[in-house]
């Protein structure tokens, strides 16, 4: 968990990165955390659009950054 700007160096972003990190933002050990960011291809994106329409996930507490 990164919570400083400085730490972003010790994000790894590879060919290893292909699960789909939106079965995690429902967690509960995840949300109270509090704010949450996360990288997402298009799936991903579609994943994320359902839980917010099944009222699991809230746009308040998320930040969705897209990667082609």
């Amino acid at each position: 968990m990164l919570k400083k700007p400085e730490d972003v160096s010790r994000l790894i972003f590879d060919s290893r990165c292909v699960l789909n990190l939106a079965t995690y933002i429902t967690k509960h050990e995840v949300k109270a955390k509090g704010k949450m960011a996360i990288t997402a291809t298009i799936p991903v994106m579609r994943s994320i659009v359902q839980l917010a329409y099944e009222f699991q996930v809230s746009d308040k507490n998320l930040l969705v950054l897209y990667y082609s």
